[in-house]
């Protein structure tokens, strides 16, 4: 029975953690997308 629980538990955190992992790795992209976006623009509005 413990087993089951356990079992059940697993598949309930995976998702999660997938989850996680993948918005942490957009929040990164994102991040490093608008500074790109924001250099680009600085070098525009210098010239």
């Amino acid at each position: 029975m413990h087993f089951i629980h356990k079992r059940s538990v697993q598949l309930i955190f995976q998702p999660c953690l997938c989850v996680a992992q993948v918005s942490h790795d957009a929040y990164v992209f994102l991040f490093f997308l608008l500074k790109v976006v924001g250099n680009v623009l600085k070098g525009f509005s210098d010239e």
